[in-house]
């Protein structure tokens, strides 16, 4: 299974999501590349400050390339899950991942210039299931979403996002919590820790990652 995390939108937590979501995708055994062809090689810095502190068995591989996306993407046998954390713009190692993926996770913000960069975002999704990989399932993650239940942006969101009606959105979201990055500073995710205090943010990488798995 290949998961390419993409959009041509930057700050709306790509890399977040990648890691978080390999981080649980291990934690559950499952043999997990995380592939890192963002250029700035984020993802793949995190994953060396992971590898630091644990012990040397580990079901997740990092690696980062960025000039041979596609044929690194799929020369690994099938019970591998790839993640792929592409670019945060529309650039040949994200259109490879596109070529590469079985299913494509779009992380957005809940706001207007995150849903305005759908529109061109949605073109290029079509351009690629016609004419590279035909097969692609594409699904929209909201990410940064407000912790109080009080605000609205994520349910407006996810009604204008109906009313777009092109690509499905996936029930879990990530929410805006500092947590994430204070982990991420780390070399950790949600799955590295057992503290209450991050509990919240297990529990919605967990059913992100239920409900990705089971798109199989």
């Amino acid at each position: 299974m290949i998961i390419a995390i993409a959009n041509t939108k930057g700050g709306c937590c790509k890399t977040t999501t990648a890691v978080n979501l390999s981080a649980e995708i291990e934690r559950r055994e499952i043999h997990t590349v995380l592939l890192d062809a963002d250029p700035q090689e984020t993802s793949y810095k995190w994953a060396l400050r992971r590898l630091g502190p644990r012990p040397t068995s580990t079901h997740l591989l990092a690696i980062h390339e960025t000039s041979k996306v596609l044929e690194t993407a799929t020369g690994w046998p099938p019970h591998i899950t790839v993640i792929i954390d592409a670019g945060g713009w529309d650039s040949p190692q994200m259109r490879e991942a596109m070529a590469a993926a079985d299913i494509m996770i779009i992380p957005m913000q809940p706001s207007q210039p995150d849903l305005e960069a759908l529109e061109s975002l949605t073109t290029i999704i079509a351009e690629a299931k016609r004419s590279i990989n035909p097969n692609l399932r594409p699904a929209i993650l909201l990410t940064r979403t407000p912790t109080s239940p009080q605000n609205r942006e994520t349910a407006d969101a996810r009604a204008a996002l109906a009313d777009f009606g092109l690509i499905p959105v996936l029930r879990s979201q990530i929410r805006d919590r500092p947590l994430y990055r204070h982990l991420f500073a780390d070399g950790l995710a949600a799955a590295d820790t057992t503290a209450a205090k991050a509990s919240a943010a297990r529990a919605e990488i967990q059913l992100l990652a239920d409900e990705i798995l089971a798109m199989k």
